[in-house]
């Protein structure tokens, strides 16, 4: 084949699977939706852009993915200008893999990380020989003018290298401001993916098909858990922008149900009683979901909400323990919590709540009270995590700084491991609560048969069904793992060597860097 084709950005998303256990077999399955923007944005001055999303592609293997490059890309296009990847931190090392073998292939090609990951600790992408530039917060503007070849040092946004005296020094340049107004930005590009082979994970949607959409960006909050690569400053997309792609999506793609992924929906309440009503007066055929706040929601907005479609919400309580709440600074009063859910029933509409297991100060007795009062509180559903101190947290950097993280291994980050070292609860000891919450949450006749007689659709019972799976395969493929053959595994990235000292801390020192600015807000 003759490879005279020149492609100026390619923009991919790492393969990702939790490393062990039920959750190993759970592929991711959301849009792109950041490297979508980032294209539609790009290709407005004439770039020409591609997305490989490599969970939608292939198996997870680094073999399999090399062999689908060099058949897609490599025999096609003889230089690619760009190429770009979004990180997280449970999906860096792959990403990592992945940037190395696309490099073997397109040596002379710019290697820019970006996403939450890479903004807060550039260094570490930086310190690989194959990464050449990290984005810090928002894209749009820093992918352009790298496109556009402006010199490093003149773009915002950027931490790059600069060889002095034979020495790499890693560089920041100046924080770039944000986009204050999200209406000006393109929607995704929708067409760069196909639509048909994602979904929201089980849980977030009632009917198919199903995608999800992401309407504002940053937080105004500062609870220590939490990262915010673009800063603090909460920015958004006005009602009449979210209602257009709305319609777009139901009238393009048939969507059913769509799952709203901002951190914090209903920041402002207009813009929300403003969407309600654009959905309501069209009669458009949709359902939706969102993530909240319980001190910022009302009885008349829940059921505002559901009159335009709204069948679920999130609430983030992580913990009932008011001292525990005021250290993470959740700012809010545990009692909200309780009103919010109840509100939540009376509108008609489903709640879930966020639970946390293995905060610092976190006890074994506070921690079955916890379960005690969820039970109590009878949501319709619960997510349990361990706590995980990402980079870019400020819980991150206090037990950093104190020698309180088990380890670096960013592949164990994906809240099922215990990484905090708690002189309260042993790593065993999370573990067996962080199951038992679920356990007895789930696992009661009277919830069982309440979930029953509400399916109203196949669909519903099949998210059901599989939930269910899922949850008693939790329960016990600690049992299993004893009777579970041991298998070869052959180039395949879960065959996980433990990092040496030297590794821990390297990547530890790399990372000091975590709390600088990453965006002017």
């Amino acid at each position: 084949m003759n490879k005279t084709e020149m492609l100026d950005c390619l923009l991919i998303f790492p393969p990702f699977v939790f490393p062990t256990g039920f959750y190993s077999k759970q592929r991711a399955c959301d849009p792109p939706l950041s490297l979508m923007s980032l294209a539609s944005y790009v290709r407005q001055y004439d770039y020409s852009v591609m997305i490989l999303d490599c969970n939608t592609e292939f198996d997870e293997t680094d073999a399999e993915f090399e062999n689908y490059f060099v058949e897609n890309f490599v025999n096609k296009y003889s230089t690619i200008n760009v190429i770009g990847f979004n990180t997280t931190t449970p999906s860096i090392n792959a990403s990592f893999r992945v940037a190395e073998i696309c490099k073997k292939y397109y040596p002379d090609c710019k290697m820019i990380f970006g996403g939450a990951h890479a903004s807060f600790v550039p260094d570490e992408c930086l310190d690989k020989e194959y990464i050449d530039l990290v984005c810090i917060g928002e894209g749009e503007d820093t992918l352009k003018e790298v496109l556009d070849g402006i010199p490093n040092g003149d773009i915002d946004g950027l931490a790059y290298k600069v060889n002095t005296d034979n020495e790499i020094q890693f560089v920041r340049s100046k924080a770039r401001q944000r986009n204050k107004n999200l209406d000006d930005l393109p929607w995704p590009a929708y067409d760069l993916i196909d639509m048909s082979k994602y979904r929201p994970v089980l849980g977030s949607f009632k009917r198919l098909p199903a995608t999800m959409m992401v309407t504002s960006r940053g937080c105004p909050w500062s609870c220590n858990f939490c990262r915010r690569p673009v800063g603090k400053m909460w920015t958004y997309r006005s009602a009449q922008s979210l209602f257009d792609e709305m319609k777009y999506l139901v009238e393009e793609f048939g969507v059913k149900d769509i799952a709203i992924q901002d951190d914090v929906f209903t920041v402002n309440e207009q813009r929300v009683y403003d969407l309600c009503d654009l959905i309501i007066e069209s009669g458009i055929d949709l359902r939706w979901k969102c993530f909240a706040r319980a001190d910022i929601v009302s009885l008349k907005l829940l059921k505002r909400m559901n009159e335009a479609g709204c069948w679920g919400i999130m609430y983030g309580v992580e913990n009932f323990d008011q001292k525990i709440l005021d250290d993470m600074k959740k700012g809010i009063e545990s009692h909200k919590n309780f009103e919010a859910v109840q509100w939540a029933k009376e509108a008609n509409i489903e709640v879930r709540v966020c639970m946390m297991v293995g905060n610092v100060g976190d006890t074994e007795e506070i921690i079955n009270n916890n379960i005690d009062l969820l039970i109590k509180m009878d949501p319709d559903f619960i997510s349990v995590a361990i706590a995980t101190p990402f980079p870019g947290h400020d819980l991150y950097n206090w037990a950093s700084k104190r020698n309180l993280i088990s380890t670096y291994d960013w592949d164990l980050y994906y809240g099922s491991t215990p990484i905090l070292i708690l002189d309260t609860l042993s790593p065993e000891d999370i573990i067996r609560l962080y199951r038992k919450m679920t356990f007895k949450f789930y696992f009661r006749p009277g919830f069982i048969l309440k979930k029953a007689l509400r399916m109203r659709s196949f669909t519903e019972l099949w998210i059901n069904f599989t939930a269910f799976l899922g949850l008693f395969y939790f329960m016990v493929e600690k049992v299993l793992h004893l009777f579970r053959p041991k298998k070869t595994v052959n180039n395949s990235r879960n065959k996980k060597v433990p990092l040496s000292p030297s590794e821990e801390n390297k990547i530890k020192k790399l990372t000091e860097t975590a709390t600088k600015q990453t965006a002017i807000t």
